[in-house]
């Protein structure tokens, strides 16, 4: 049985938000909400990636993470697994 190797997520437009996101990562063990602006701020990264053309798929799939009735739900960890997802949905196209 041939073993497949999964081929890497390109970061590229997403690295803005990856970078916000591990600048707000003080203990990697500890989860935690952000502050009004921390979570604003991460909605407007996602809101401008130039792949996430209006009507698009990606487009859709953004605005359900950003909506603001989600922010009470949205801590740290959430944001992590928020940009994978759109990772994994920019890789596959």
């Amino acid at each position: 049985m041939e073993i497949i190797e999964p081929s890497r997520l390109k970061l590229g437009s997403l690295q803005p938000l990856v970078e916000h996101l591990l600048e707000l990562a003080t203990d990697i063990d500890c989860d935690r909400r952000l502050s009004w602006d921390e979570d604003e701020r991460a909605c407007e990264l996602l809101l401008n990636l130039p792949e996430a053309r209006k009507g698009s798929f990606l487009h859709t799939k953004i605005l359900c993470y950003v909506d603001p009735d989600c922010r009470p739900f949205r801590t740290l960890g959430t944001w992590f697994c928020i940009t994978r997802t759109i990772a994994l949905v920019m890789h596959r196209g």
